[in-house]
Order: structure tokens, then sequence, then C-alpha cells
């Protein structure tokens, strides 16, 4: 239900609808991806996520209510502001990258760390 709720057809409608035939009447599966990923796309996705953690948790993720401040220097960049969390280390780095790979699993069923089709061809 989830499948076809999102995308328009049943994951197990066994019609031949995604095949088309060339001149020798060779069948093949047409597949049409969404093209590479742009900051348009990822922004979007990135909106998605937030807007999940906000309804199951009920807080927004960008409101800061644990000593961590987000800051603009004069050139416009974004800083994260620590306050009393002590130094930042690497199991702490790879906790937090272990976590995100974790909700981008949940959010888009795939993991980061598995090659695409679109990898491999580079």
């Amino acid at each position: 239900e989830l499948f076809k709720a999102r995308y328009g057809q049943d994951a197990d409608d066994e019609s031949d609808s995604g095949l088309e035939y060339d001149a020798d009447g060779t069948a093949w599966t047409k597949a049409v991806g969404t093209g590479p990923l742009t900051v348009d796309v990822l922004e979007a996705r990135l909106d998605e996520v937030k807007q999940l953690y906000q309804e199951k948790f009920g807080k927004d993720v960008d409101e800061s209510d644990d000593g961590v401040e987000h800051v603009y220097d004069k050139d416009g960049t974004l800083w994260i502001k620590t306050t009393g969390m002590g130094p930042l280390t690497a199991d702490v780095l790879e906790d937090k990258l272990a976590e995100l790979k974790d909700l981008y699993r949940d959010v888009f069923g795939r993991d980061t760390d598995a090659e695409s089709d679109e990898d491999s061809e580079l």
C-alpha cells in the first residue's frame, strides 16, 4: 500500500507496462531516474526529514536547547557554536555520522555506504 500510495502503481502488479520493445522486438525494461542530485533536491529532502522529526518528536530540529547555537560570521558562513560540551572528538563525530546515516536509511530506505549504479559508472 505504501508503494502504491507513493508511486501510483502496485508493487505486485506483473503487467508489462514498464516494458518497451526495440525494432527487433526485444523487450527492454524502461528505467526513469530523477537525474543527478542537486542542491535543491537535497534541501527538499532535508526539509522533509526535518518535518518528519518535528511530527515525531514535537520540536524543531533547528531550535537549540542543549548549548548549541548557530551563528553566522561576517562572510555569511554558518558555524555551530557549542558551549560546555568539551572538545569534539573523532568518536563523537563518528557517533553523529552513524546517527545521521541511520536517519537517512530510515527515511529513504537506502544505505549511504552502499554503492549505487550511478557511482559504479563513473
